[in-house]
């Protein structure tokens, strides 16, 4: 996805999301906060040159991996939330339209830094085998269950993945997939918020509704980064150069 007018899609964006034309200065305030999240996310979406020894910042991947795939969430969701909270098709659109924008463009990327902060926090222990002289009875214990440790690693590393070449072709897809699980509830949480000042009903129907709703759509994210997991693997026995980005299934 290419942005070449930012100033005329974050104005598109707003106009989606605010309703209140008659309080001008009240939607003028929101605006410029709106402007400034859509700024910070696009910074997140430009393309950078990543270095093979800096590792691989997850986010890159993952918000076009979203944004790509937005609208059949969008149209798929609207479908279950008319069904789930009885209301018409052209509302339950708007309505999934604007929780999807808020929850991708705003939710995802703060649950890959709340990922990110809890992968700094953990890069305590490489210091700390460092420090006792645990060097050699670390790289024993992995040689022996290298597998093991690359898995239990990858769930602490995902959101910025380290500069593994040789199993990257398994590592990225494998990141992809782990980072839907926090994101799941950063998702449900926005989403909630969302609706909850829109629709009419109980909270506990539209919880129950945003949890069932978002369990769905998550599977098929799933099913997607599964794929490219598949794909990535045949073309790596085949000796084909790897394909680093989650488009490739599309």
């Amino acid at each position: 996805m290419v942005l070449k007018w930012p100033r005329d899609c974050m104005s598109l964006i707003f106009t989606l999301s605010c309703e209140d034309t008659k309080a001008s200065m009240k939607c003028s305030i929101k605006k410029s906060k709106f402007i400034i999240i859509v700024a910070f996310v696009i910074v997140f979406h430009t393309p950078v040159t990543c270095f093979a020894n800096a590792g691989i910042p997850m986010i890159y991947l993952e918000l076009p991996f979203m944004v790509t795939l937005l609208i059949p969430v969008i149209i798929f969701e609207a479908c279950l939330l008319s069904k789930f909270l009885l209301v018409n098709t052209k509302e339950s659109l708007i309505l999934s339209g604007k929780a999807n924008l808020i929850s991708t463009l705003i939710g995802f990327p703060l649950s890959w830094l709340l990922s990110l902060l809890v992968e700094l926090a953990f890069s305590v222990f490489p210091y700390l085998i460092y420090k006792f002289n645990l060097e050699v009875v670390f790289e024993s214990v992995y040689r022996n269950h290298e597998l093991l440790f690359d898995i239990l690693g990858l769930f602490v590393m995902a959101p910025w993945l380290a500069p593994i070449e040789n199993k990257l072709y398994w590592m990225i897809p494998a990141a992809g997939f782990i980072g839907l699980i926090p994101a799941y509830f950063v998702t449900v949480l926005f989403e909630y918020k969302f609706l909850k000042s829109r629709i009419k009903c109980e909270a506990i129907t539209i919880k129950s509704a945003i949890i069932k709703v978002n369990a769905y759509s998550y599977m098929f994210l799933a099913l997607v980064w599964a794929g490219q997991m598949l794909y990535n693997v045949l073309t790596f026995k085949q000796g084909k150069d790897m394909i680093l980005i989650p488009f490739s299934l599309f």
